[in-house]
This record gives C-alpha cells, sequence and structure tokens, in this order.
C-alpha cells in the first residue's frame, strides 16, 4: 500500500513538475511578443497551456501552472537581481492570478460541458471557447494590472490599455494555445489524437508565422521610432543652437556700439538694448534670450578714488553661487584691479548691479582673462543670479574693450580699458523654445567641463541621468570659447506609442484570424469526427448483420448436408413434390422401388404411380400435413 502510494506521489510530483517548465518555456516564447508598460504579450499562449492542464489534470495541473507562472513573473520582475520582498510580493499575486484565471475557466467549463470533452458539436466549441478565453482571461488581467498599478510600475493613466493588451493577450492565446495542446493531452485519445494533423499542426503552423510577422512588424515600428527621433532631434538641438546665437549677436553689436565711441556713453547702451531687451520682466522673459546687457569699467587702485560708484551698491550683492564671496567693495587687488559694472539695461530690472566687482565671481574672472588675452567673445562658467526668474544657471558673455588696438596678449593686457558684457539664462531660453519643440523631445544643455560648479545649464536637473531604454541625441557647440553639449532625448516607449497603434491593430488583427481559424478548424475537425463515429457504427452494425448472415448461411448449409446425406441414404423411398404432387426430387431407393430413373419421375405426378385405393386415404394424409 505505501510503495502505491509513494508511486502516485512520485507521478504526481513529476507532472506538477512537468506541467511548470512547460509553462515556463511557452511563457517565455510569448514574452518575446510583450508590450509596455506592463510587458504584456498580445500572444500569451501559456493561458492556453494552463487552461488544457486545469482541465485534463486538475489540481496538479493548477499546481504546475502556479509553479510555472511564478517562476515567469519573478524572472520579468527581475528578482534574481533584485531580490525584493516587494517585488516579491508583487510576482506571487501575478501568479495567483494566472493560476485562479485557469481553474475559474476549467471550472466554467467543466459546468456547462460536463462529460467527455470532445469538442465535437459546434454548440459546445462555442461554449469552450467564450467561457475558457474572453470570460476566464478577465481573472488573469484584472489582478496582474491592478497589481502593477498599486506597485507603481504601470502609470495610472497607462491601466487601461494595459490591462486590454494582457486580457486580449490571454484570450487569444486559449482561443489558439487550448485547442493545440487539446490535440496532445486531450482525453478521449480517439477524439483528439486524429486531430494533431488535422487541427494541431496548421495551428501551430499559422501561429509561428503570425508570431515572425509581428516580430518583424515591431522591428519596423522601432526603426521607425529611432528614425524619428534622430529627425526631431537634430531640428530640435539646431533650434536650440540657433537661439542661443542671439545673445553672441547682441554682445557683438553691444561692443561695436562702445567702440565707435570715445568713451562708452549711455545712450550707446540704451540704443543697442532696444533691439533686445524690454523694461517688462514678463514680456523680456517671454520673448527675448538676452537677461540684461551692461558695461563694467576697469579700475585699478590709483583709478579707484575717481571711480563714480555708487554708495548702495555693497548693501545687496547681486549675484550669489558658489564662488561668491561675501560682499566686497569694488576695489579689487592689487595685481588685477577690479570690473566694476557702470551701465546695465534694463536699468529698472537691474539696478542693484551697478557697482559691483565682475572679479569676485570666479567664473567671470576666468572668462575675462580669455577675452582679455583672446580678443574674442568668452562665455563663463554656469553660476547662480540671485533674483532670476527661471531655475537653471546662468551665463555671462563678455568681450574686451582696450583704449587702441593691441595685437599681443601683453598689450591687451596693459591696454584694458573695460568689458562688455551679456547676461544670458538658458533655462528661459529653454522655456521659450518649447512650445516649438516635439512633445515627446526633451533637451538639456550641459556643461562638458567636469570641474564646474553647475554643469546643468538648462533643463531638468537630472537630465544627465537617463532611462535605460531612452534615445539620446548629442550636439557637441564651442560657445564662448567653452563646450557645451546639447543633449536630446526621448523615452523609447514615448516614441513607439505612435506607431504602436498600427502596430497593435496588425496585431489583433492577425491573431483574431487565427483564433477565427482555430475555431474553424475545431468545427471541421468535430464534424468530421462525428461523421467518421456515425461511420463507425454504421460499419458495425453492418458487420453484425453480415456476420449473422454468414452465420445464418453456414446454419443453412449444415442442413442442407444434413437433409442430404439423410434423403440420399435413407433405406426407404423418399420422393419431395411441390403442393400439386408434382414430383421434385427422388432419393434411390425411391427409384429403385418403382423402377425408373430420377430423371424420368421429375416428369412425373404422384398421382401416376399411387394406386387408386389409396390416393384418397394419400390426399387426406396431405391436406393434414399442409
Amino acid at each position: 500500500m505505501n510503495t502505491r502510494s509513494g508511486a502516485r506521489g512520485g507521478r504526481s510530483l513529476a507532472l506538477v513538475l512537468g506541467v511548470a517548465v512547460a509553462y515556463t518555456i511557452v511563457a517565455w516564447l510569448s514574452l518575446r511578443l510583450s508590450q509596455p508598460p506592463s510587458e504584456a504579450s498580445p500572444l500569451y499562449v501559456a493561458a492556453g497551456l494552463a487552461l488544457a492542464c486545469a482541465l485534463r489534470f486538475g489540481w496538479p495541473g493548477l499546481a504546475g501552472v502556479a509553479l510555472g507562472a511564478l517562476a515567469v513573473a519573478g524572472g520579468t520582475l527581475g528578482l534574481r537581481a533584485n531580490p525584493d520582498p516587494g517585488l516579491l510580493a508583487l510576482a506571487v499575486t501575478i501568479a495567483s492570478g494566472a493560476t485562479l484565471q485557469a481553474g475559474v475557466g476549467a471550472a466554467l467549463v467543466r459546468r456547462f460541458l460536463p462529460g467527455a470533452l470532445t469538442l465535437a458539436e459546434p454548440r459546445d466549441i462555442a461554449l469552450f471557447l467564450l467561457l475558457g478565453a474572453p470570460i476566464a482571461s478577465m481573472v488573469g488581467a484584472s489582478v496582474a494590472t491592478l497589481s502593477l498599478g498599486f506597485s507603481g510600475i504601470v502609470p495610472r493613466d497607462a491601466l487601461a490599455a494595459s490591462w486590454w493588451i494582457w486580457w486580449a493577450g490571454d484570450t487569444v492565446g486559449v482561443l489558439i494555445g487550448a485547442p493545440i495542446v487539446l490535440t496532445l493531452i486531450g482525453r478521449p485519445r480517439a477524439d483528439w489524437t486524429p486531430r494533431r494533423l488535422t487541427l494541431g499542426l496548421p495551428l501551430t503552423f499559422a501561429t509561428l508565422l503570425l508570431a515572425v510577422a509581428i516580430v518583424q512588424v515591431n522591428r519596423w515600428n522601432d526603426e521607425r521610432s529611432r528614425a524619428l527621433f534622430e529627425r526631431e532631434a537634430s531640428q530640435a538641438s539646431s533650434l536650440l543652437a540657433s537661439r542661443l546665437e542671439q545673445p553672441l549677436e547682441a554682445l557683438q553689436v553691444l561692443r561695436g556700439a562702445f567702440a565707435v565711441s570715445s568713451s562708452p556713453a549711455p545712450q550707446a547702451l540704451r540704443r543697442t538694448a532696444r533691439s533686445w531687451l524690454t523694461d517688462d520682466a514678463a514680456t523680456q522673459t517671454a520673448n527675448s534670450s538676452v537677461w540684461s546687457l551692461g558695461y563694467a569699467h576697469w579700475v585699478t587702485d590709483t583709478q579707484a578714488p575717481a571711480t563714480p560708484l555708487r554708495a548702495e551698491s555693497s548693501s545687496e550683492l547681486p549675484v550669489a553661487g558658489p564662488a561668491t564671496p561675501a560682499a566686497t567693495p569694488a576695489t579689487g587687488t592689487a595685481d588685477e584691479g577690479a570690473l566694476v559694472v557702470l551701465q546695465v539695461e534694463p536699468a529698472a530690472l537691474h539696478a542693484p548691479v551697478h557697482g559691483f566687482d565682475l572679479l569676485s565671481l570666479a567664473p567671470l574672472r576666468e572668462a575675462v582673462e580669455r577675452t582679455v588675452r583672446t580678443d574674442a567673445p568668452a562665455a563663463s562658467a554656469g553660476f547662480t543670479l540671485a533674483g532670476a526668474p527661471a531655475n537653471g544657471a546662468a551665463v555671462a558673455l563678455v568681450h574686451a574693450l582696450f583704449n587702441h588696438e593691441p595685437r599681443t596678449v601683453s598689450q591687451r593686457l596693459d591696454d584694458r580699458a573695460g568689458l562688455a558684457f551679456v547676461m544670458l539664462l538658458p533655462q528661459i531660453v529653454l522655456e521659450q523654445l518649447r512650445p516649438s519643440l516635439p512633445p515627446s523631445i526633451e533637451l538639456c544643455l550641459i556643461d562638458t567641463d567636469p570641474l564646474a560648479a553647475q554643469r546643468v545649464l538648462a533643463g531638468r536637473p537630472d537630465c544627465m541621468e537617463l532611462a535605460p531604454d531612452a534615445l539620446l541625441n548629442v550636439r557637441n557647440v564651442n560657445y564662448g570659447g567653452r563646450s557645451w553639449d546639447i543633449r536630446a532625448s526621448a523615452s523609447h516607449q514615448a516614441l513607439l506609442a505612435g506607431g504602436r497603434d498600427g502596430a497593435l491593430a496588425f496585431t489583433l488583427v492577425g491573431l483574431l484570424a487565427t483564433a477565427m481559424l482555430g475555431a474553424l478548424l475545431l468545427t471541421v475537425t468535430g464534424r468530421t469526427r462525428r461523421i467518421e463515429n456515425a461511420v463507425q457504427a454504421r460499419t458495425a452494425e453492418l458487420e453484425r448483420e453480415i456476420g449473422e448472415r454468414a452465420r445464418t448461411e453456414m446454419a443453412l448449409r449444415e442442413s442442407e448436408k444434413r437433409f442430404r446425406n439423410i434423403f440420399d441414404n435413407a433405406p426407404i423411398g423418399v420422393v419431395y413434390t411441390d403442393l400439386d404432387g408434382n414430383v421434385l426430387q427422388t432419393n434411390p431407393r425411391f427409384c429403385e422401388m418403382l423402377g425408373y430413373s430420377a430423371e424420368v419421375l421429375a416428369n412425373m405426378n404422384v398421382r401416376d404411380f399411387a394406386h387408386p385405393d389409396e390416393w384418397a386415404l394419400e390426399s387426406e394424409l396431405a391436406q393434414g400435413l399442409l
């Protein structure tokens, strides 16, 4: 008894493991067609396998489905690399939903289709496909989608689409997968084994062809999205680079205006500023790439007492940042002197900047040194500008002014007179461009100098960290002697969404056509099976009739043989006549008694050789015999 129990337990364990392995393999192949964000497959054949195993094996089949579904969910969620308890609970929930779906589908089919599951009648086929596919598939799709939504893996606005793809994938997987699996494990064997070639093989072949087509369509969609990204990213980067040229143009115009006058005058600055700035901060932020323009005068220690500094300039520090020291008077050092802001536009918005020493900021000091040495526009590293209306770094564009036309570096160092500067807020420039940018493209302006205090000049603060599936296009620009990267990025899935509707429509139409093919093959093979059963039943009946007839003929032959033996060998005369007394047959003894041959007697009547005195008695005896 224990031996038998152990053998049954071993077979059950092998059955559970076999179903789990089969489910895992089929699910892994199905997930090659998965769709984001929930990674649900539009053709999840494993759902059909689960239903067929639940119908055929019962509880051991469901246990195998649960084990396989847990392995698939854990692998998809990355539990092996990240054994997080939350992910484990999510995997268990998704596996429970898949198992419950198979159990509910099997219970519904057993409830409305009792007895042997042959699926030979159109009514039975319709009930099986309706109960096991669209109705039961709601269970797994609902459990999985809700759990992914609560965990935050699938955004709330994508839950409906995720549920739809999950439900459609399980439904089509049952419509296609369950009939194929039943041809392999279905009972009774006599009803399912003949369908392997007429149902299982064509349906499998059609499914494989459709899967290859889906993969190819997804690949084309991916290539299209990448090409679209490169085109849109290039356009967006060019647009930002073109907008960044405007502050450089403003700086050149401003320096030209100062160069033609013997000494920089406020009128020259105001005339130049009219083309680039307004007195209204909101209008300026919305329309201009330039935040402010100004002139700073070079002051040495000997010139400091005569410099027209404003006394209130040191009461509020207009610029702040990591490199900004405490408020200091605009006197400079003995070696460098100071660059004191004397003019700035728009004056109403930037009055606190008057009298500020630009050399007190390290990023500006480095840019000033470069423009003096090269006599070319120089851009500073990013720094924080107090009171700016947007987040992000500020950048100063500076161009040195000289008293004469020095040609060497030493001459320029000795002949420096002042500085024309333009303040640029890259974040404002980016905000101005945003309505013109494609919604899927995100721009970010990065200073490539690893020593820069603020590398992100515009864009999200964390834009240097991209998602694993993000697409990236980088355009390097030389801006005022500094190397900047314009990084255009986009979520791969967001770009795929543009062509996903068409690809998904193709996928669903193809899958539904294949499912209808499966239903048609089930109906045709069921009708064929019904005809075969009818033919077999009629053939068996005919075989029984033929057997009965053969036995009857054999009995007749045996009876004839016995009769002939008695007739021919009887020691008395025997004559065989019809009802009228005509002789049909006579035995040898009768011929011997009368002395006539059998041929002669065959042409005679009983009256021909009966005695007249006995004829009345013989007639009476014949009537009694009849």
